[in-house]
């Protein structure tokens, strides 16, 4: 009884300092805050976040601190997938779902998130860093300053190519340049070795900015058109989210292959630096010029090799994919489009209007 009282003394004392706070214009501006907050897909949306956060978590523990094989890998990995198969089930039924269906229905579409999925611009430049720290032994700033020639054409590549695009009302070309730029760029990479002279990978480098800068814009147009125009924002925002999952897939991916690759070839005596390749670096700047150093300097050399040779198969794989990318026109007019709340209250209205009469 006393329970009852007390919650039913706080109900009230909130809805009058509510009352007193807010003036009365400004209280149907809160409850439709409210209401558009009931209406999100809440379940949807955490099973979603849920099952690539597990999907991730499994892919970065396989090889490197489990085996692929060992419970501890598959089960977030088996948690992953039939969280996403859950996230199908429950968007089929909710009445705002977090992921709409539209946006899937048409093969183009779901081409475009695929090849957003594959651009691995960000997992390439997470490594080739990493290769100047170790390999050629040079100092962060100096890494940084390595990095110029792929920021440098980046940028500029992908400016030109959207006032191209924008005056040819043509973006394939940008497209297929760019997949092919980058397909050679990480095939060049694979070469690189103890004692690549710098010419080499600067000019690999700069082939590989001009071609991710025309990748990035060009597929930004394709995922805007690619779906009818009422499913815009829903469209932009999983091609950005493929791009971002699979950078950070291509992250986790590239670091279980230099892991597993570095483990190879490294000293028995050094086996565990696999686990933790970064924090030796500051050891392996001190230790002398030799044989023994140069094995070292050979096995992550040779790991590099290795996660480049996988990132080429996945830029060849986007090469052939964007050869089927079809064609669109750039002029489309745009059109209001009533969100979901507003769809609400029209019928809620309606439904008022009719009740009246």
């Amino acid at each position: 009884y006393r329970q009852g009282v007390g919650a039913g003394g706080m109900y009230v004392l909130c809805l009058v300092i509510f009352t007193d706070l807010m003036p009365l214009r400004l209280r149907f501006k809160l409850y439709g805050i409210i209401k558009g907050l009931a209406q999100m897909d809440w379940l949807g949306g955490f099973l979603f976040t849920a099952s690539w956060v597990s999907l991730l978590i499994g892919i970065s523990w396989g090889g490197v601190q489990f085996a692929w094989g060992s419970a501890q890998t598959v089960a977030p990995i088996t948690l992953g997938v039939g969280l996403a198969a859950t996230i199908m089930y429950e968007a089929r039924y909710a009445s705002h779902p977090f992921l709409k269906k539209t946006i899937f229905t048409s093969l183009n579409s779901v081409l475009v998130y695929i090849l957003g999925f594959l651009q691995v611009v960000r997992p390439t430049v997470y490594y080739v860093p990493f290769y100047f720290l170790s390999v050629q032994g040079y100092t962060p700033t100096t890494s940084g300053v390595a990095m110029l020639p792929v920021s440098v054409l980046l940028v500029p590549g992908s400016i030109i190519s959207g006032i191209m695009i924008s005056r040819l009302d043509r973006y394939r070309w940008a497209i297929w340049i760019g997949w092919m730029l980058t397909t050679v760029t990480s095939g060049l990479l694979i070469q690189r070795d103890v004692g690549t002279p710098v010419v080499v990978w600067v000019v690999t480098l700069m082939v590989g900015g001009v071609g991710h800068g025309l990748v990035l814009n060009a597929q930004t147009f394709v995922s805007g058109i690619s779906t009818p125009e009422a499913n815009d924002g829903e469209s932009a925002a999983m091609y950005l989210f493929s791009r971002t999952i699979g950078t950070a897939i291509g992250v986790n991916l590239g670091s279980s292959v230099f892991q597993n690759f570095i483990a190879v070839k490294l000293p028995v005596e050094l086996s565990a630096v696999a686990h933790h390749a970064e924090k030796y670096l500051a050891t392996l700047r001190h230790l002398p010029d030799g044989a023994y150093k140069d094995s070292i300097l050979g096995a992550y050399a040779f790991a590099f090799q290795r996660v480049h040779t996988v990132f080429t198969g996945v830029a060849g794989l986007g090469l052939l994919l964007s050869v089927f990318i079809p064609r669109y026109s750039l002029n489309r007019t745009s059109t209001h489009r009533r969100t979901s709340l507003e769809k609400d209250e029209e019928a809620s209205s309606q439904s008022r209007t009719v009740g009246l009469y």
